[in-house]
Order: structure tokens, then sequence, then C-alpha cells
């Protein structure tokens, strides 16, 4: 079986991506170059799919836990890039 490579233009192309559903991206730089491109294919940015880069979804849930008072990450803090190279 032959596999096949695909830009990410063709995979965005390609991929049934509703705006309800979450992009989640490894870094900033890819949310944001996805984000322009959604913007520039998609006359309405009310159908774009919400697109996050990792830590930023990770620290929204966090947040989410926190303000619904889960009592388990009181006084915790989700460790970033920052606390790992300590």
């Amino acid at each position: 079986m032959q596999s096949q490579t695909l830009t990410l233009d063709q995979f965005i192309k390609q991929a049934p991506i509703t705006h309800q559903q979450l992009l989640l991206t490894a870094n900033n730089r890819l949310s944001r170059w996805l984000i322009q491109h959604f913007a520039k294919q998609q006359a309405t940015p009310l159908r774009q799919p919400p697109i996050l880069a990792w830590q930023q979804w990770v620290n929204e849930q966090w947040l989410q836990l926190q303000d619904n008072g889960w009592e388990k990450c009181k006084g915790l803090r989700p460790i970033t890039a920052v606390h790992r190279q300590k």
C-alpha cells in the first residue's frame, strides 16, 4: 500500500471540518496560520471552527475547572513550557 503525503492546504480542503469541531494545534504559530487560512477561505467567521494551540486549550480547561469550583485544583496550576525547562 502506498502512503500519500498531503500538504496542510490539501488536508484542509479535503477534511470535512465544521464550525462545531475544535482544531487543536501543536503551537501558536500553526493556530494563527489556520485562523488566517480559514478567514481567507470562508466569508463568515461564524462558520470557522475554534482553533487553539494545545497550551491555550489546556489553560482554558484549567480555568473552567477552577471556575466550577473543582476542589482538587485549589492551589495548583497547569504545567507550562517555562516550568518544564527548570
